[in-house]
């Protein structure tokens, strides 16, 4: 069974090697990418899955990404740990929220143009979660 980090790295490859001919799946890896160290994050600290509506199994729901990582702070700060600036996470949380919009564009609007530059900045983005919840959902301070 694969673990979410390794999900994440496995995206994030992804998502690189298909910028040029496929931008919109690029898109889409980059942002399951993410999504992956959102769920390590999220399982590290005890954030509350929810019942997936479809599937009925428990899951980090995608709209729930940015309201868990905004939260994370303060409950850090209820320990007496400031693990990262709260600035910083809520940056993060925008940039995932970005991300999270540009999957939703390339899987579900044809109308909606994707070029091989888009794809890059996406992966970048990725890529700068990556760095900054990596650590975090390690548990490395």
């Amino acid at each position: 069974m694969a673990s979410w980090r390794e999900l994440a790295t496995d995206n994030l490859r992804a998502a690189r090697l298909l910028q040029a001919e496929h931008p919109r799946s690029s898109v889409s890896r980059a942002y399951y990418a993410t999504y992956a160290l959102c769920c390590q994050l999220f399982e590290r600290y005890g954030v509350r899955k929810t019942i997936h509506p479809a599937a009925k199994v428990l899951w980090y729901s995608h709209d729930g990404l940015k309201p868990n990582l905004t939260a994370l702070p303060r409950t850090w700060e209820d320990f007496g740990e400031q693990l990262v600036p709260i600035e910083m996470l809520t940056e993060v949380a925008d940039l995932v929220e970005r991300l999270q919009e540009a999957r939703v564009d390339a899987d579900y609007y044809p109308a909606v143009p994707f070029t091989e530059e888009d794809a890059k900045n996406i992966w970048r983005d990725a890529e700068t979660i990556a760095q900054i919840l990596g650590p975090l959902a390690e548990g490395l301070k």
